[in-house]
Parts: C-alpha cells; structure tokens; sequence
C-alpha cells in the first residue's frame, strides 16, 4: 500500500474541512438560532448514500456544547470544541437537515421518527421501536422569523422533537426536554435568512 507523502497529519485542519464540505452540500443546511446558552459544534455528522456514483441521499447534523463549558481557544483563537469532555448535557446530532434529488420522496414523518429513534438509541441506549408514527401530531417551527407547519413527536419523554419541510430539505429537531424547552427552538440556515417556502 502506497501512502501520499505530500499528506502531512500534522497540517490537517478538521474545522476548515468540515467548513468546506459544508459548502459543497447541495442544499443549505440549518442549525439552532445561536444564542448565549448554547455553542454549534464546529464539525457536523454526515450522512451520504450513493446509487450508481450519483448521490441519492444526502443529510447534516449538528451538535451543540454548553456555551459556558468552553473557555479554552485554539491558536485562531476559536472556541477550543477538543478541550470540551462530552456528557449528558451535550446536544449530541440535535438538529438535522436532510435531502434528496427528487424532494417529495423525503416523508417528514418519516424522517422525524427516524432521528429520535436515533437519539434514543444512541444517547439513552433505548430498544428499537420507541418511537413510531402514531406518536406524531401537527405543530408549528420558525424557520429565519417565518413559521412554517411542522410535526412534532414527543417520544417517551425523554425527549422532544419536531421536524418540516422546508424548501428543498427536511429539518428534524430532537432535544433532550431538561435541556431546552420546545417553546425556545428557533431555526436559521447557516447563510443567514434565505427565501423559504414549505
């Protein structure tokens, strides 16, 4: 196996790369309205399935830290994510933006199910099938100071979220309820306020 000695670890920048896949996705993803309480993780989870080389599915997740846990800075002098030890008060992948080429095949009850499904799982080790469909109702979301009509599932109660179509993707929210209260979610994609439609 040959590696490319023109690759040096040591100069490899997981901020500016995650910076720059962001901008190549096809879509604008969307986070948290930044706030004082909490900080967006600088490096997202992403999720990418491929059909015949052509990218068929595409999603971004986002994580967020306690503000007031991180004190320490880079040599940018950014906020210091590496220094941050992540526990139960981390929102770990809480907000999600996902897409695909032909948009109405995105179910957003679908997808709504599916990220608190994965929350559960993964944050609170719950069994499979902790969260279903028939959990769903009809709710609101704001969306750049737009409301838009949502879905919301309140799973087991341990946890809160609400997913909508919005433009060309769906964006799903799920929340550990001691953490934030549902009455406090405000939405906005990443390059600011865009024109928006359901």
């Amino acid at each position: 196996m040959e590696f490319d000695r023109r690759f040096n670890p040591s100069e490899f920048d997981p901020h500016a790369a995650a910076d720059e896949r962001l901008r190549n996705l096809p879509y604008g993803p969307m986070a948290l309205v930044a706030d004082s309480m909490w900080t967006r993780a600088p490096i997202p989870g992403f999720v990418e399935e491929l059909l015949g080389g052509r990218l068929v599915y595409s999603s971004v997740a986002f994580s967020y830290v306690p503000a007031s846990s991180l004190e320490r800075t880079d040599a940018d002098g950014r906020r210091d994510l590496f220094a941050y030890k992540p526990d139960e008060s981390m929102l770990w992948e809480a907000v999600r933006t996902s897409w695909k080429p032909v948009t109405h095949e995105l179910d957003v009850r679908e997808e709504l199910v599916d990220h608190v499904a994965h929350i559960l799982r993964n944050r609170f080790m719950e069994a499979p099938g902790a969260a279903t469909t028939r959990q769903v109702q009809a709710a609101s979301i704001e969306v750049d100071a737009r409301e838009f009509p949502a879905l919301e599932l309140h799973g087991d109660g341990r946890v809160y979220g609400i997913g909508a179509k919005i433009g060309d993707v769906v964006l799903t929210a799920v929340i550990p309820r001691d953490a934030v209260a549902h009455g406090d979610l405000r939405f906005a994609g990443l390059a600011g306020p865009r024109t928006l439609s359901p």
